[in-house]
């Protein structure tokens, strides 16, 4: 008899674990459900300091979806490669785009 209720202590100790567990795992969900809200908020104002107000700052970081070229993107853009190649390289320098060599062109493509 003596080992019967050796095991229902047992059992419920298991069970107040599995209990106690649970309880944590909801709670490390909801700390990473609130990290990750703080991170895209803080993204968020990151991207809006980098783009500022330029229409065409905001209109080539749109346009950075990986298959356009400097190139492509001041013809549709319509402006000169430099203009948008010294904003492709500010965009660049904050993060939010990277570019990817294929051969002899290069791709920009958005990242934040």
């Amino acid at each position: 008899m003596g080992d019967h209720i050796g095991k229902k202590e047992d059992i419920e100790v298991l069970w107040q674990i599995n209990k106690n567990l649970e309880e944590i795992s909801i709670k490390i969900d909801q700390l990473i459900s609130l990290y990750r809200f703080v991170q895209e908020h803080e993204l968020e104002c990151f991207r809006e300091k980098v783009l500022g107000k330029s229409k065409i700052r905001r209109e080539i970081y749109g346009m950075c979806d990986g298959t356009k070229t400097v190139q492509e993107i001041a013809r549709r853009a319509n402006r000169s490669i430099q203009h948008v190649s010294m904003i492709l390289k500010t965009l660049e320098r904050g993060r939010l785009i990277e570019s990817r060599e294929v051969g002899k062109k290069k791709y920009y493509i958005r990242i934040a």
